[in-house]
């Protein structure tokens, strides 16, 4: 449920943030599969026709509106096509108690076509495994740290929160040290496999939900006031490289914005709405001009 929640906010930064050319981005789809599907898939199938290819995140949420209206052909199509070019999988994991919580996966579970997704699934995935190892590899160590992320976070959370815990500020301060280094070992492990590969991993290269379990570790850690320099600074050579080969969207740019105004009480970037001050406006415009994002 975090990782959806966490999803809805960028998702819901991205309909008025701007985007890079190179990144084929059409945030009036998006909203449109809420208040009318039917037009939101038409104009999807309008820009498939001119090649247009789609993030997986995007081509998931077809998929799950796509049910959720009971177009079950496109459905069955978008799931096929996530999972064997993209490397979605939809397992028994995902019909467990704890999972039903996530509205992404409890449309799938509540509906008929379940059984027939976990069936397909496990023979769809099995072809991407195949005859994509490297990215599987990658993929699954993500999930892997996001794991990890959300272990911590459920063990040393509720300890913070205790009264005995509260009372002793060594006991407290000592906790939340550690957590916040945690936070940036998880980066630093990310760093080890774009430092020896050159590149950020990506849902279009390594398998859908890898930009989001990136973005959720550098959401993490920008969180973190004592971190948010130091992160950003390890990762934004490989963000801006994959941003501008057209691999991955603004997210970043709006988490490091939302997280300085925090912290600071003012962005860089121009991802906010105006009322939050700039630090300085012409090295915002610069920068808008660099990314090609558009103004507020």
């Amino acid at each position: 449920m975090r990782i959806f929640l966490f999803l809805l906010v960028i998702l819901s930064a991205s309909e008025v943030s701007g985007q890079n050319p190179a990144y084929e981005c059409f945030p009036e789809i998006d909203s449109l599969f809420e208040v009318d599907y039917l037009h939101g898939a038409a104009l999807w199938k309008k820009h498939q026709r001119k090649g247009v290819v789609f993030d997986p995140r995007h081509r998931y949420w077809l998929m799950h509106y796509a049910l959720k209206n009971s177009d079950i052909r496109t459905f069955r199509k978008q799931s096929r096509i996530l999972t064997k070019k993209y490397g979605w999988e939809y397992s028994l994991i995902d019909t467990l108690s704890f999972n039903r919580n996530d509205p992404s996966l409890a449309i799938i579970y509540d509906s008929n076509q379940s059984q027939w997704l976990l069936k397909k699934s496990r023979k769809w995935y099995a072809h991407w495994m195949k005859n994509n190892p490297f990215s599987f590899t990658i993929q699954q160590e993500l999930k892997n740290i996001v794991r990890k992320d959300q272990l911590i976070l459920d063990c040393l959370i509720p300890i913070l929160q205790m009264d005995s815990v509260q009372k002793f500020s060594i006991c407290r301060d000592a906790i939340t040290e550690q957590l916040y280094a945690l936070d940036l070992q998880n980066l630093r492990d990310i760093l080890l496999y774009c430092n020896l590969y050159g590149e950020l991993p990506n849902s279009f290269d390594h398998g859908a939900g890898t930009s989001e379990n990136v973005g959720l570790i550098v959401w993490h850690n920008l969180k973190v006031k004592a971190n948010f320099e130091t992160s950003w600074t390890l990762i934004f050579p490989y963000y801006e490289q994959a941003y501008l080969q057209g691999k991955c969207d603004a997210d970043l740019f709006y988490s490091y914005d939302y997280w300085s105004s925090v912290h600071y009480g003012f962005q860089v970037f121009g991802m906010l709405d105006r009322d939050t001050p700039y630090r300085s406006a012409e090295e915002t415009l610069a920068l808008r001009l660099k990314y090609s994002l558009q103004d507020k």
